[in-house]
């Protein structure tokens, strides 16, 4: 390990019909928005290999790139790793789900979604929020923060627990409306 986050290897054999050698680095990325990894690998023995990549997670998906140089020979690919999903009124681009997922409507821009207590991510400008990564059959705590809600807003509640079935998803609307009378 090289810290925190990287690991290298390297490695070789000799032996009567050749040597080979190698060497690689990485930098695993984890679920939150915004981490990357990336890899890099290079082998010798009667033809060499050179491999690297290197993923970017975004609120919406993974982007991930690879290029392998083998033989005078380059190639490389491009994947986009993700979903779209229709509900709740809207389409909605995010990260992949692998289980269940909710559609939170907060009734404001920029308001802060979070799940099982911890930042989940701010609503658009429709006031919406993809959810991916909820436990299908089990208690789900979904919140979201007042503070980022107008001030004639009404809150009838902030927070709710869904328990959705596998590969499904629920809307959750809080049913914040406007009301002056609020504000008072």
């Amino acid at each position: 390990p090289l810290g925190e986050t990287v690991s290298t290897t390297a490695g070789g054999t000799f032996a009567r019909d050749g040597w080979t050698a190698a060497v690689e680095a990485s930098r695993t990325f984890e679920e939150t928005p915004g981490s990357y990894g990336w890899r890099v690998a290079h082998s010798e023995d009667e033809q060499a290999f050179t491999a690297a990549g290197g993923a970017y997670r975004t609120s919406k998906g993974v982007v991930e790139g690879r290029v392998v140089q083998q033989d005078g020979a380059a190639l490389g690919n491009v994947a986009l790793d993700g979903s779209a999903v229709l509900a709740g009124g809207g389409v909605f681009l995010g990260n992949r789900i692998n289980d269940s997922f909710a559609v939170i409507d907060a009734g404001a821009e920029g308001v802060d979604v979070q799940f099982e207590n911890r930042f989940a991510g701010k609503t658009g400008k429709d006031g919406k929020l993809l959810l991916p990564g909820l436990r299908a059959y089990q208690k789900n705590k979904i919140a979201i923060d007042v503070n980022g809600l107008p001030l004639n807003a009404d809150v009838p509640e902030s927070e709710t627990v869904v328990v959705p079935r596998e590969m499904s998803g629920v809307v959750l609307d809080f049913g914040i409306e406007k009301d002056n009378q609020a504000a008072l």
